[in-house]
C-alpha cells in the first residue's frame, strides 16, 4: 500500500531516509510485529513517496490503515505531514501493431 509523504523542512529527516536510518513511521496496531518502508523516492523534495507493507504477528498484511495511524516525528518531535494514498497508475499505453525497422542496406530508412 503505497503513501505519499509532503514534508517541509526536514532536511534531517530526508538525510535519515536517504542514508537507511529508521524512520519512526510505525502504525500504532502493528508497532510490535513487522512494518517495512521502502521504494523511497526524494527527487521531488519536499514531496516524499514511499511505500510500505505493514505485517501482524501471523504475517498477513494488516489491513485499512488510516492516516491517522500513523505518525512521523524528527528527533521526537511531530512533523507537519499530509499522508495520502497515490492514485491508481495508469496504464501503459498501447504500442503500435507496427513498426519501422532500418535496414543495413538502408540505415537512415530513406527508402532508397
Amino acid at each position: 500500500m503505497p503513501i505519499c509523504l509532503i514534508l517541509r523542512n526536514v532536511m534531517p529527516l530526508l538525510c535519515w531516509l536517504v542514508c537507511g536510518g529508521l524512520v519512526a513511521l510505525v502504525p500504532p496496531a502493528a508497532s510490535a510485529q513487522r512494518f517495512d518502508l521502502f521504494d523511497v523516492d526524494i527527487t521531488a523534495f519536499p514531496l516524499v513517496t514511499a511505500r510500505f507493507i505493514a505485517l501482524d504477528a501471523n504475517g498477513d498484511v494488516v489491513q485499512g490503515l488510516t492516516p491517522q495511524d500513523f505518525s512521523i516525528t524528527e528527533n521526537g518531535a511531530p512533523v507537519a505531514t499530509i499522508l495520502s494514498p497515490p492514485a491508481r497508475r495508469r496504464p501503459h499505453p498501447r504500442k503500435p501493431p507496427f513498426g519501422f525497422l532500418p535496414t543495413a542496406a538502408d540505415p537512415w530508412g530513406t527508402g532508397n
